[in-house]
């Protein structure tokens, strides 16, 4: 049963959404970023209380800790053009990511060898081809720390795939499909960064990011509980 707490957080938690991205489309930069900050938080507790609703199993706290290092990525990512804003909020996010792929290997088995072979050349030519086209426009002291982070993105996504191979579920193409959007989502942040900002470049941002995070909490909640 749903209790008033999920309701109430998952009301709350949307209408930050809604106010987020009006923010955006109406360019009011102090609701824009007090409404940023408080997407990852928000999502966390109606996580926290779905999961109470469900059952007595033990919380996965890697996930929730995963959303709060994604709350502290988008405060850092407010001061993206700061000299230490980007790097800050490219670790937080690394760290959420570690944290997701440790909760995810609970989950899944040892996928046949050609699963691997195939996800690593899948993977690395999209690391490969995303990083050719973005390098022009990375600063030097940069360049290692966002390949890195692609390749650790994109482990995080490979391994959502490899739970889709071994164990076919709903939850499983849910987790899987917010790795993608995640992907996309830094994908079109990064060229936005330091390629240059396009028209609505920020609610393409946001949109796929909000969603991403969305997915992939449904998709732990699903496969675990």
């Amino acid at each position: 049963m749903i209790s008033e707490y999920t309701l109430v957080s998952g009301g709350v938690f949307m209408l930050d959404v809604i106010m987020h991205l009006a923010a955006i489309g109406k360019r009011k930069e102090g609701l824009r970023r007090v409404t940023k900050v408080l997407l990852m938080p928000l999502l966390a507790v109606c996580f926290l209380f779905i999961w109470r609703d469900a059952g007595g199993k033990p919380v996965p706290w890697l996930v929730i800790a995963a959303l709060l290092f994604g709350c502290a990525g988008d405060k850092c990512l407010i001061h993206h053009h700061h000299a230490v804003g980007f790097p800050l909020g490219l670790a937080a996010f690394a760290v959420g990511h570690v944290l997701y792929i440790l909760q995810m290997l609970e989950l899944i088995v040892m996928p046949e060898w050609w699963i691997i072979v195939l996800l690593a050349l899948v993977y690395g030519a999209g690391v490969m081809v995303t990083f050719k086209k973005l390098l022009p426009y990375l600063p030097g002291k940069l360049r290692y720390g966002c390949l890195l982070y692609t390749i650790l993105l994109s482990a995080f996504s490979a391994t959502a795939a490899v739970g889709v191979f071994t164990s076919f579920s709903f939850g499983a193409v849910c987790l899987f499909a917010g790795t993608l959007m995640f992907l996309l989502s830094d994908t079109v942040l990064s060229f936005e960064i330091f390629k240059g900002e396009t028209k609505n470049g920020n609610l393409k941002v946001m949109i796929t990011y909000i969603a991403a995070q969305m997915m992939i909490a449904a998709g732990f909640f699903l496969r675990m509980i």
